[in-house]
């Protein structure tokens, strides 16, 4: 990101094409719109790299967090750890409980 106004020079100063097609050659600031593209494409294209860096960054975290919780248990016993939690975050359904309909029991 360092020394980038360097490079936007040279193509602000480009050369300049008549409309009968004969070159100009170079103006000094003769086409700023190529300063606003430089600026555009160093900001979207910067928001993207770090978006991408971020991203492989916590994938790779995540797998190495997903690996190191298995590391010293054996399946069947993360199968349990994981049967155990089902267990605790699970309610029962009254809604699908009837009422009896004999009125001695």
């Amino acid at each position: 990101m360092e020394g980038w106004p360097n490079y936007i020079w040279p193509f602000v100063d480009a050369c300049n094409i008549a409309d009968d097609g004969e070159n100009l050659g170079p103006e000094k600031d003769g086409n700023r719109v190529f300063m606003l593209y430089f600026v555009v494409f160093i900001l979207v294209g910067t928001l993207f790299l770090v978006n991408l860096f971020i991203g492989v960054v916590q994938l790779n975290y995540l797998l190495a967090d997903k690996a190191a919780k298995s590391k010293f248990l054996t399946e069947n016993q993360s199968k349990w750890i994981e049967v155990q939690k089902l267990i605790v975050e699970s309610k029962p359904d009254y809604a699908s409980i009837k009422p009896p309909e004999n009125y001695l029991r």
